[in-house]
């Protein structure tokens, strides 16, 4: 009868040991890299992006001299995303105000500016960051593609939330991109609500400071 050897070959186990470090020191460096490399380009990266915001911004409303960054007391707004700038004019007048949010299209996430005016009547929007189709739900990222919701947002002109409140011209530029349309939209009349409900929130926070100033 052949015995069977239950002592762990030594050689072997040293092999898988050395084999598993290895392993383990290539994926910390891969880790440690990759660290090192964001650390460096992310400064460039966000540079590049308060600069396209702040261009944005002066696009939305050109006669604003101060874009004053601002964020939702809403806790379910991701702060890092999804904010606000007050506009004011060279008299320090507010004209306005401009919405950073977050919504999806075709590709995914997309992030869309909207400037209102002081009636939260969208004066323009712009599309920013996005992975929608070249050629289809790009298209989206052109200026002219925006003109059917500027002049939006009154009980008498809503901001169009359906092909159907489009006039013809408007539907032959959503024709096939549909869900793109929908996300731009739908990021628009969500950063109008945000905007409206922070407005009142400050509104009523406004009053009670001064009652309270007042019965003092």
């Amino acid at each position: 009868m052949n015995k069977i050897n239950l002592k762990p070959d030594l050689n072997a186990l040293k092999g898988d040991l050395l084999i598993a470090a290895k392993l383990t020191l290539i994926c910390f460096t891969a880790v440690l890299l990759l660290s090192i490399v964001h650390l460096l380009t992310q400064g460039s990266i966000d540079k590049n992006n308060r600069k396209t915001e702040d261009m944005t911004n002066r696009y939305l409303i050109a006669d604003g001299a101060k874009f004053e960054k601002s964020y939702f007391a809403d806790p379910s707004v991701h702060a890092d995303d999804e904010y606000y700038f007050i506009v004011t004019d060279s008299q320090n007048e507010v004209i306005g105000w401009t919405v950073s949010i977050m919504t999806n299209g075709y590709g995914g996430a997309m992030k869309v500016m909207v400037g209102f005016d002081t009636d939260l009547i969208v004066k323009n929007a712009k599309l920013l960051t996005n992975s929608e189709t070249p050629g289809v739900g790009k298209e989206a990222e052109r200026d002219e593609y925006m003109t059917k919701f500027i002049g939006t947002g009154s009980s008498a002109r809503p901001i169009p939330t359906k092909k159907s409140m489009l006039a013809q011209s408007d539907i032959d530029t959503v024709t096939g991109a549909t869900i793109t349309f929908n996300g731009v939209s739908s990021g628009i009349v969500r950063a109008a609500s945000l905007l409206k409900s922070e407005l009142t929130k400050s509104n009523v926070t406004d009053a009670t400071s001064d009652e309270q100033e007042v019965s003092e």
